[in-house]
């Protein structure tokens, strides 16, 4: 394990956590915890037993940071929590979004506040 390229690791995405997880920026979660430490959790695992041979579970996953790390590998992942607001959050910053169909949202939604961003 490289501790110190940890330590650095840490020090940037919590410097700036919005740009170093921008995924988990959607929502709020008051106990996340660092994706580097996740991470590096995960790649200790990979290297000890392979990538196909496990499944990450997280049972109370809260802000999805072993969520994220896991998926970011190709990892299989089961995640849930007792409470529905970092439940239904995880699972839809984890659900694939059509381009198109995002696209065409971000039309309507600029339509709409057209006449607030026009002055600016």
């Amino acid at each position: 394990m490289n501790w110190e390229g940890l330590d650095t690791l840490l020090g940037i995405q919590q410097r700036n956590h919005e740009r170093h997880a921008p995924a988990v920026s959607l929502f709020r979660w008051w106990a996340r915890r660092p994706h580097a430490v996740a991470g590096a959790i995960l790649d200790a695992a990979q290297a000890e037993f392979g990538t196909g041979r496990f499944v990450v579970a997280d049972p109370f996953s809260g802000g999805g940071t072993v969520a994220f790390e896991a998926v970011r590998r190709g990892l299989a992942m089961y995640a849930q929590d007792l409470y529905t607001w970092p439940s239904f959050c995880l699972a839809t910053a984890l659900t694939p979004t059509d381009p198109q169909e995002f696209a065409a949202g971000a039309r309507i939604l600029l339509e709409r506040l057209d006449a607030q961003r026009r002055p600016y």
